[in-house]
């Protein structure tokens, strides 16, 4: 279905069939109202848009979508399900197994999804992911029942996952699962604004820790652990669960999260890209664990990143060294290693992480990617912290989580900490660093002490549930350190 242009003599608005939505037609004064309101449209353009939608909800069931594309009266996507319809603009956030969408859903009737109420008199924004491909075979039992997996997760972690409101399917088989909309990711916060950030960074961080425990108590794996993947806001929100997995099926990573940079999956040095380049295209075993330290060493780097001055190049580039690896590419004029090549190369860096990639279909070479080890690691956010406009108990507490991010890294999936054992260690961090350092101590040049909205939002926004499960109450008697 499309929207066309709106002929000159448009008629009422009685005389279109449809004219009123199927589920609940005395709402309709306020869905019209909602939707001249929301894009400042004129009367017969909202009428129109509006026949095309209660149309479309005519013929859905509870759990179908219907997408009316762009057209040339309206520049947006529409989403019609049989209880409201969604629009969004075309611009999007793409990842590996599909893209998010973000704005206004208009209820057609009042309802309620997740916890929150919608009435057709009050559009609000939503985030809708839409797969890239068919489920040519439909969802697995997990992925279908997803919600009540979550509804599962125990009351104190209940709040550190986000909800799904409603999945549904279009009639090509595309998957649409409608959730909340949050003001920013893990991935795009902006460090040089936080107040605190270290206490932020660490609080964070483990409220995500906490969300996963909750996860993996039910015997689930998340597969997808990534900044782009926790929303911020009051309490962080673990999102994105259509990757799902029983950690009993032994699954990998779902495609574009960090996978195998561990040499020691791969047995000694010498045959490690040998082995990686026999099992291209095939997983190791998925571990969130090792994606969540991954991604708090990411994001200790971009907090330095954005804190360190940019006339300070010397450390920008030390901090360079860490997030951007050495690419060794085959000798001129060869698309291949051969493999007394892939062996030395193993052998010159026994201990530093490795990454064998090569693309077929796009006929790209091979290339290896040779990443920093916990030495390496450690030594450069050493020098790198020591440059902070932070007081001296928040740099060295920065330290302690980088080093102990890194370390867990490369441990073994058998070693490393689990997702309760590393919230009770983050906690025992945090309380560390608020007996270390008032919320005045960082040193860039703020005069006075916040005032008391601001301290009252800062204890909000980063303070870290404490409630554990029975196997998680015995606190860690020692604190991290470099």
């Amino acid at each position: 279905m499309s929207l066309k242009a709106i002929l000159p003599s448009t008629p009422p608005r009685g005389e279109f069939p449809c004219a009123t939505s199927p589920t609940k037609p005395e709402r309709h004064p306020d869905i019209l109202h909602a939707l001249i309101n929301t894009y400042n449209l004129p009367e017969p353009v909202a009428i129109t848009i509006l026949k095309a939608v209660y149309a479309a909800q005519a013929t859905l069931g509870p759990k179908e979508t219907q997408t009316i594309p762009p057209s040339e009266i309206f520049p947006n996507y529409i989403a019609v399900e049989s209880r409201g319809f969604h629009i969004y603009a075309p611009n999007t956030s793409q990842g590996g197994n599909g893209s998010v969408f973000v704005g206004p859903f208009i209820a057609t009737m009042r309802m309620q999804m997740g916890d929150d109420l919608f009435s057709p008199s009050k559009p609000q924004n939503i985030a809708r992911k839409v797969s890239h491909r068919p489920q040519k075979n439909g969802y697995s039992p997990i992925k279908k029942n997803v919600s009540k997996l979550i509804e599962a997760v125990s009351p104190s972690k209940k709040g550190l996952i986000a909800p799904i409101y409603s999945a549904s399917t279009d009639k090509k088989g595309i998957r649409h699962m409608m959730m909340p909309a949050y003001p920013r990711s893990f991935a795009n916060i902006k460090w040089a604004e936080v107040e605190n950030p270290v206490h932020y960074l660490l609080s964070k961080v483990g409220t995500v820790c906490h969300a996963l425990a909750g996860l993996h108590k039910l015997g689930l794996v998340h597969r997808d652990v990534k900044e782009g993947n926790v929303m911020d806001d009051e309490r962080c929100k673990l999102i994105d669960f259509d990757t799902l997995a029983h950690t009993f099926q032994e699954v990998g990573f779902t495609t574009g999260t960090v996978d195998h940079l561990n040499p020691r999956s791969f047995g000694n040095a010498e045959n490690t890209l040998f082995y990686q380049r026999e099992r291209q295209g095939l997983q190791r075993r998925c571990d969130d664990m090792f994606a969540l330290y991954h991604m708090g060493l990411n994001m200790t780097l971009r907090l330095c990143s954005e804190l360190i001055p940019p006339s300070d190049q010397e450390t920008h580039q030390l901090i360079a060294e860490l997030m951007k690896p050495k690419i060794i590419k085959p000798p001129q004029n060869y698309p291949t290693f051969n493999t007394s090549e892939l062996r030395d190369i193993g052998m010159r860096y026994p201990h530093r992480a490795h990454f064998y990639s090569r693309n077929d279909s796009r006929k790209i070479p091979e290339r290896i990617a040779i990443f920093p080890d916990v030495v390496m690691y450690r030594e450069l956010l050493s020098r790198i912290t020591a440059k902070l406009p932070l007081s001296k108990a928040e740099a060295t507490h920065l330290l302690s989580f980088g080093s102990f991010c890194a370390k867990q890294k490369f441990k073994s999936d058998a070693e490393r900490s689990k997702a309760d054992s590393a919230h009770t260690e983050l906690t025992v961090m945090l309380d560390s660093l608020k007996t270390s350092c008032s919320a005045s101590s960082r040193k860039r040049g703020a005069s006075s002490e916040p005032n008391a909205e601001v301290q009252k939002r800062q204890r909000k926004a980063t303070s870290l549930p404490h409630e554990f499960d029975e196997n998680t109450q015995i606190a860690l008697p020692e604190i991290l350190t470099v």
